[in-house]
């Protein structure tokens, strides 16, 4: 069972079947960092002053690590070693050999080693360095992919927060908060968190979300695009003018937007191929735990075509790039983008 998912990863950290190496990784940042805090709290016990080894991933020292793997468990069955926030690209090519013997040779009966990777530097498809980190840890061990909660799986961890709270939230509107929070579940529950302590007490409202939640840019760019393709420039630069006011970065606003531009093409294509958008989940990992992204863009799509949205992936391209590499006004910049995308809607 060399890859596991979340669920699994808790069954056996509680019936005390973890060990070995265990690297985690995926797109759900707050959830990696909770597994290695429940795993660090559960393993090493209470004689955590001697079982409990915490290194920095980002500037490993190998040195520690060899020590504290050569080090045996004192009054515990076994020592729990952590290395979050690695970046497999980052190394040097002797460091990452010390690393893969290190893994090879690790005595699992004793000792358990916690690696996580930001999901942005561990991209196996395209480092090889990424490939044989993956390789080793399963070989000694396993890997947790973390991927993005459901809606359902984002209900759940909001309710048992709001208990906490004394207060209540209803699904949808846990919906809702996701969606304008966009892919950052760290954002989802710092929003939800604040919320709830403003209920104090009662049932969180579509009000309070409102009226206390800033939405991310991710949840900004449907908007604009929903602008942009009615040729409501307006309303566009109404919202653009919003994310700077924000200081929102021209690079992320694009990005954004692009995103959702690509959302409404696959969406498209998949319509012009008579199957439902949401089956679009199953073949991009970037929805998974995000479907609702699809339901907006199939939303958007109408009235759309394939030619006009390939042109406008071709806009948003060379905007991208002149963003980069000139020093052109960011927000003009942008602007005249609008224009030209609108532009194709009358053709």
């Amino acid at each position: 069972m060399p890859q596991i998912d979340l669920s699994e990863y808790k069954k056996q950290l509680k019936s005390g079947a973890l060990s070995g190496v265990i690297f985690l990784h995926g797109r759900d940042e707050y959830r990696k960092e909770a597994a290695l805090s429940a795993a660090k709290k559960q393993i090493s016990g209470p004689n955590a002053l001697f079982n409990l080894v915490e290194l920095d991933g980002s500037a490993p020292d190998l040195s520690a690590l060899e020590a504290a793997v050569d080090t045996p468990p004192v009054f515990a069955e076994k020592k729990c070693i952590t290395l979050p926030g690695l970046n497999p690209e980052k190394l040097k090519s002797d460091e990452l050999n010390t690393l893969l013997t290190i893994l090879e040779d690790f005595p699992s009966e004793s000792h358990l080693l916690l690696i996580s990777c930001p999901d942005e530097h561990f991209q196996p498809k395209k480092s090889a360095k990424c490939r044989k980190l993956l390789a080793a840890c399963e070989k000694s061990g396993l890997s947790v992919e973390i991927s993005l909660p459901s809606a359902r799986e984002i209900s759940l961890l909001l309710a048992g927060t709001a208990k906490a709270y004394g207060s209540s939230i209803d699904p949808e509107l846990c919906r809702m908060l996701a969606e304008l929070c966009g892919s950052d579940m760290q954002a989802v529950m710092r929003e939800g968190e604040k919320l709830l302590a403003l209920a104090a007490g009662r049932a969180v409202t579509r009000e309070d979300i409102a009226g206390l939640v800033t939405p991310a840019v991710e949840a900004d760019a449907f908007s604009l695009s929903a602008a942009i393709l009615r040729k409501d420039l307006k309303e566009a630069n109404r919202l653009l003018d919003a994310l700077f006011y924000r200081r929102e970065e021209p690079v992320m606003i694009l990005g954004a937007l692009s995103s959702a531009f690509v959302d409404i093409y696959r969406v498209k294509i998949a319509q012009g191929s008579k199957h439902p958008p949401r089956e679009l989940a199953a073949l991009y990992s970037c929805y998974k735990g995000r479907e609702f992204r699809l339901d907006k863009a199939a939303r958007l799509s109408s009235g759309t075509d394939l030619r006009s949205l390939r042109l406008s992936l071709d806009l948003l391209a060379q905007a991208d790039l002149a963003l980069k590499s000139s020093r052109q006004d960011p927000q003009t910049l942008l602007t005249v983008l609008f224009c030209e995308l609108a532009e194709l809607r009358s053709r």
